[in-house]
């Protein structure tokens, strides 16, 4: 698990694994805390996931799939819900997207 990250995250991991017995440092442990880090609900994620949103295009997409567009889109809406950040104008964001590509 530790060799299928990069090293900055698996610094991370391993800087909050240090208080924990070596026991239970390593496999599905590992593998939360490292999934935790990844989609951490930070100030700065949520303000990057809003601009991905923003700017996205669906000639971005490979072959232009609308179902890979719609996909992408409805996972980082759930992940601002989720994080009760939506902002106020998403039905606008999101409608860019779909208007403007």
């Amino acid at each position: 698990m530790k060799g299928s990250c990069d090293d900055v995250l698996n610094k991370e991991v391993i800087e909050y694994l240090i208080n924990v017995s070596s026991i239970d440092k390593g496999g599905p442990f590992y593998f939360k805390v490292m999934m935790t880090i990844i989609t951490s609900n930070t100030e700065e994620a949520i303000r990057t996931l809003t601009q991905k949103i923003s700017t996205f295009k669906i000639t971005d997409i490979q072959g232009e799939n609308i179902n890979t567009t719609v996909s992408q889109l409805r996972g980082a809406y759930r992940r601002l819900l989720s994080a009760e950040k939506v902002p106020h104008n998403i039905t606008d964001l999101l409608i860019n997207v779909l208007r403007n590509t």
